[in-house]
């Protein structure tokens, strides 16, 4: 079975609990330029667009496995070849705890990366709020080591805290721009009103808790409020980049649509163009614009059903709720 799904050129081959893909490296190709030339892309539904590129992600998060299992092989071929004879001069002691350690922490990441594509198929936008609290997780386990040296949990350890802090702030913005690379321009919209939410709380937790960063007195104030600490953090930076991105594309998009606007007949491939780039904000502005809807509505029919009440609804990845009231109104 396995060896007749080999064969097929330019398809796919699922593993048998179809959750993890493998893609020849031409078919990626092919479905990659098919994805930046927006073929999968519908106005009204992003759904088939997505579903590509979960298979972009899939294939990318079984290369992250790999090289996590790769460095975990290393790591465990030195362990075992390493003897105490090395470790006697001080310098080789050095190197060897220092490459070891980055081993470790490749090994951590890498393995996280692969999770953390595959979960930005389920979860979409709520991918960025879980990046910081794994990473903060994993990295206040370093708490413990003055605990198993002397039995004893040092709130006010400042050099320990900042690492555990620094640590965490870095891998989470190293993983967030993996991330990046893989959200696409027509989901950014959906992030404003969940970080505004997130943020608001954020800064409360941080009124109530701010103080305990200088001085806790234990370790569930040390774990929360350098979490919220990092959490906030986090959200901004992804906040400030979705802005800029936002504002570049917003432009390109704005552009698209003043040259749609001027033609006589519009291209359909570039209205898709202009929402790819533009979202949400620029959807209703296509859908408002007669000839535009008009061009959508006879290239994408198939997802506008009429109701009983001769009322317009829409196939799943065409939100009503985000009350697009020229379409529904201007639909005859």
């Amino acid at each position: 079975m396995l060896s007749l799904r080999l064969r097929r050129v330019g398809r796919w081959c699922f593993r048998r609990n179809d959750n993890l893909a493998v893609l020849f490296e031409r078919d990626k190709e092919k479905l990659k330029n098919d994805i930046d030339k927006h073929k999968y892309l519908k106005i009204l539904s992003f759904e088939e667009d997505f579903e590509q590129r979960k298979k972009l992600m899939l294939d990318d998060a079984e290369t992250s496995k790999f090289i996590g299992v790769l460095l975990l092989f290393i790591f465990i071929f030195l362990s075992y070849f390493i003897n105490s004879e090395l470790l006697e001069n001080n310098i080789v002691k050095t190197i060897i705890v220092l490459f070891g350690l980055l081993l470790f922490l490749g090994i951590v990441y890498y393995f996280i990366q692969n999770w953390n594509i595959k979960l930005v198929t389920k979860l979409k936008k709520f991918i960025f709020i879980v990046i910081p609290i794994e990473f903060w997780l994993i990295f206040s386990l370093l708490w413990l080591i003055p605990y198993f040296n002397d039995r004893k949990v040092i709130y006010s350890n400042c050099k320990l805290n900042l690492t555990v802090f620094a640590l965490s702030t870095f891998f989470t913005v190293l993983q967030v721009c993996i991330v990046f690379k893989h959200f696409p321009n027509y989901l950014i919209d959906s992030l404003e009103r969940i970080f505004f939410f997130l943020l608001t709380i954020s800064s409360v937790f941080t009124l109530v808790y701010g103080p305990q960063i200088l001085n806790p007195t234990s370790i569930g104030e040390l774990v929360i409020s350098w979490g919220v600490i990092l959490i906030t953090g986090a959200m901004y930076f992804v906040q400030v980049w979705f802005k800029y991105k936002e504002f570049k594309k917003q432009t390109i998009a704005q552009e698209i649509f003043q040259e749609q606007l001027l033609l006589e007949k519009p291209r359909y491939k570039e209205l898709k163009k202009c929402y790819y780039h533009g979202g949400e904000k620029y959807k209703e502005k296509l859908l408002s614009t007669e000839k535009f809807l008009r061009l959508i509505k006879k290239r994408e029919k198939y997802l506008i059903r009429r109701d009983k009440n001769n009322r317009y609804s829409y196939k799943s990845g065409f939100n009503p709720q985000n009350n697009i009231s020229p379409t529904r109104s201007s639909l005859p």
